[in-house]
């Protein structure tokens, strides 16, 4: 039987991966736009109690509608100025997940989501097994794994709603 301190955890976790990734999951719908520019903004925080400045990093997409979209990754890739893309946001958090454009005749998908960066889909995948596993198994170590996997979930959710 779980521990009732342990069920809430168990149960958050299942909530809060519900929320990011029923939302990425889910249908989106399509923006069709010009690209103005990608741009990647840095702000500078000054630190009174060391010499290392804080900073945070956005990445938008500008189009020439003037619509601004942030971006979690911003892709490698040569694009044009005026180039025409589908842009696919999510219907739940309204949050960029991809664009889509046409190169050589091919269509071309850019997926520009947080949450589809490897490390993070291998981080969320470890956190919904050690919670599933933990839920059969009572042991140690799986408890251990679940309260670190927890909070680091619990932050990547919150950066996710909050941040981009």
């Amino acid at each position: 039987m779980i521990k009732k301190p342990h069920f809430i955890l168990v149960f958050l976790n299942l909530i809060f991966l519900g929320i990011l990734y029923g939302d990425l999951l889910t249908n989106s719908f399509s923006i069709p736009e010009e690209i103005e520019e990608i741009y990647v903004t840095r702000k500078n925080y000054g630190s009174t109690s060391s010499r290392s400045s804080r900073y945070e990093i956005h990445n938008f997409l500008y189009c020439k509608s003037g619509n601004k979209y942030e971006i979690g990754i911003v892709p490698e890739l040569d694009i044009k100025r005026g180039e025409k893309v589908e842009i696919l946001e999510t219907k739940f958090l309204k949050k960029v997940k991809s664009f889509e454009f046409k190169e050589n005749g091919n269509t071309k998908k850019v997926n520009v989501s947080f949450l589809l960066d490897p490390y993070i889909l291998v981080f969320s995948i470890l956190t919904f097994l050690f919670t599933i596993w933990y839920v059969y198994k009572n042991h140690a170590l799986i408890e251990f794994a679940l309260n670190i996997f927890s909070l680091l979930n619990y932050a990547l959710t919150f950066v996710y709603l909050y941040y981009f």
